[in-house]
């Protein structure tokens, strides 16, 4: 019996996930605009290695489209000052 507990909770979850993804797609996003969305969605995930496999696949992917935005935030990094 925990064995369909389980397994219903999985299939909630999963549904979940897919009501979320049909909201995201209601905005009319774009290619690149969903791969920032995955992009930014992986980098919250608690396992690093995973993380890591993650974000170098859509940098592959990215980096085309982000140029720009990579170099200003760079600097805007330079500007400021880190305090602990």
């Amino acid at each position: 019996m925990g064995n369909d507990v389980h397994m219903n909770q999985m299939l909630r979850q999963k549904q979940q996930s897919r009501d979320i993804v049909k909201e995201v797609l209601k905005f009319g996003v774009d290619e690149y605009q969903k791969l920032d969305i995955i992009y930014l969605i992986s980098l919250s995930l608690e396992s690093n290695a995973i993380m890591k496999d993650i974000t170098d696949t859509l940098k592959k992917h990215r980096e085309t489209i982000n140029n720009e935005e990579d170099e200003s935030n760079l600097i805007e990094t330079k500007n400021k000052i880190l305090t602990s």
